[in-house]
């Protein structure tokens, strides 16, 4: 059975078991399968099982928000916690709504590797830049 929820203050806002769920707030980030998997390999080999992956505003671009991700043990008051695929993710709850339907995932290819949010919310890019 798959169980998925968001936790802010220690408060349960959204709850999914298998198909059906039950929402109490509008964010949703889905973790596909080979990203969480990739990141439960590096949290080993890492000795950081206890760490949830922190996603914050690394910067401002002509796409809007730029965000990063890295490992975080500490969960602040202001946190909104997610679980999806067994990963837990923190964030806090002034981003949420951006990232609302965003996706993270694992990338493997010519361009290289690591972890990439797929937002479906980024407004695209219509200067003609490279960015």
């Amino acid at each position: 059975m798959t169980v998925r929820y968001i936790k802010q203050n220690e408060q349960i806002l959204f709850v999914q078991y298998r198909t059906k769920s039950i929402q109490i707030c509008d964010t949703m980030i889905e973790v596909t399968e080979l990203a969480a998997g990739e990141l439960k390999n590096l949290l080993e080999q890492e000795n950081k099982q206890d760490h949830a992956l922190r996603i914050f505003v690394a910067g401002m671009g002509c796409s809007g928000l730029s965000y990063g991700m890295t490992l975080d043990d500490t969960k602040k008051d202001e946190d909104l916690e997610l679980t999806s695929n067994g990963v837990k993710l923190l964030m806090t709850s002034e981003i949420q709504e951006s990232l609302d339907g965003s996706e993270i995932d694992y990338i493997d290819n010519e361009h290289g590797k690591g972890f990439v949010i797929n937002n479906p919310n980024a407004p695209k890019c219509g200067s003609g830049c490279s960015c």
